[in-house]
């Protein structure tokens, strides 16, 4: 059976210290915008399906852009693997500005109906199932290795801060300027992400290509092939791709669900999601402050903490609701620092892209599923039952890695 090294890598510094690195900041920047406007080209999308007609086709629509992604990020991971990088993100977002051109030309011209719609979500889903695994390695291509938990924490923040933002703003743009704006906003985001790729990045620490497997579906099976060789590899996938099933679901549904059933109003929703919210960030922000010499074991450590926050949710009343919902945001945004850095340490750079592809998987296929089995759970016994069961799971799965000496031993680099 073949090993892997967990030591931290000795890497030539080519770049400045993260504090002063704007290639870096420049990129998060540039990410934190993308993910802005998505989302609220997300809501105009969801909101202009509704108006064209029923709830039932208005998710035709959405499941139009999900259904692509799911389909081809591994193979987009394979591309990002295989040809330059920089050209997979310059061909990605010369597509994904393409559609949206067409959606506000055509929207302009003539009011949108559903075709109009589905062609967009689904040809955007297929842009971004190439554009995120290529755009999900390039940290680690400019980012020297002792800067990464610093990168991933501030990046991570800022990301998190887009998208409630975004989420806030969708609705008035949407409003305003129906999809027509939504889509021209997204348009300029990702001009702005086109423009950055062409003249400003530049790649400092190139991963290196794989071996010719003969066809991109060859070097898809590869990279199933290499985690069965690549123990902690593998251990670091499974988590990453299981996470979110375990942690949406209660907060989509569960928090909205409990809030029911303790008899309160629809904006203590809103405020617990704040209080995620905040934990998470003020969480992230320690992660980049205080560096752990183990970083697995520590995140580790965290998630299976938040495992028994979620549990929290479901007993007692508002004030364990809101506790519950600080744990969580705290120990998710300290350990997705943490471990989001391990995790791009330690890949391959050969199966990089890869790698983030089938993390990518768990979040488009597998949060579905696991929303669909806490309603059901939920809905045959209480929300206490759900939260309590999908917690302890969560416990569970991030606990069983701390087993292994080599995930405990991954020390920081």
């Amino acid at each position: 059976m073949s090993t892997e090294a967990v030591e931290p890598v000795e890497v030539e510094r080519v770049s400045p210290p993260f504090k002063r690195d704007r290639l870096a900041h420049l990129w998060i920047v540039t990410r934190a915008m993308s993910g802005f406007t998505d989302t609220i080209w997300g809501i105009g999308l969801a909101w202009t399906a509704v108006q064209v007609g029923s709830p039932a086709a208005a998710g035709v629509v959405v499941a139009a852009g999900t259904v692509p992604r799911a389909l081809l990020v591994l193979f987009g991971g394979a591309f990002a693997d295989r040809f330059d990088v920089r050209q997979v993100l310059i061909w990605s977002n010369v597509g994904h500005l393409a559609a949206l051109v067409a959606v506000g030309v055509a929207a302009t011209a003539t009011e949108p109906s559903y075709p109009l719609l589905i062609a967009a979500a689904a040809f955007l889903g297929a842009c971004d199932a190439m554009y995120e695994p290529a755009a999900s390695t390039i940290a680690r291509q400019i980012i020297h290795p002792s800067d990464l938990p610093a990168y991933v924490g501030v990046y991570q923040t800022v990301g998190r801060l887009g998208e409630l933002f975004g989420s806030a703003a969708g609705g008035v743009v949407v409003a305003y300027w129906s999809i027509q704006g939504t889509a021209t906003l997204n348009a300029v985001a990702f001009g702005g992400v086109l423009l950055v790729v062409i003249f400003g990045l530049r790649l400092r620490y190139p991963t290196e290509k794989p071996a010719e497997s003969g066809s991109i579906l060859g070097d898809v099976l590869e990279g199933f092939k290499h985690l069965r060789g690549a123990p902690v590899t593998r251990t670091l996938v499974l988590s990453q791709m299981l996470l979110n099933v375990f942690i949406v679901p209660p907060l989509g549904l569960g928090i909205a669900l409990r809030t029911k059933e303790l008899g309160l109003g629809a904006e203590v929703v809103g405020y617990v999601g704040v209080a995620v919210g905040v934990g998470a960030t003020l969480g992230a922000l320690l992660s980049v402050r205080f560096k752990s010499r183990f970083p697995a074991r520590l995140a580790y450590t965290l998630f299976a903490i938040e495992g028994l926050a979620i549990v929290l949710l479901g007993v007692g009343g508002v004030e364990t609701l809101y506790a519950g919902a600080v744990i969580m945001g705290l120990c998710a945004g300290a350990a997705s620092a943490m471990l989001g850095a391990v995790f791009i340490a330690q890949l391959k750079g050969e199966f990089m892209g890869r790698m983030m592809a089938l993390t990518q998987v768990g979040d488009e296929c597998l949060i579905p599923l696991g929303t669909v089995g806490f309603g059901l759970l939920v809905g045959a016994t209480s929300a206490t039952v759900g939260l309590a069961v999908f917690g302890s799971a969560m416990f569970v799965a991030m606990a069983l890695p701390l087993r292994s000496a080599a995930i405990r031993n991954i020390a920081a680099s």
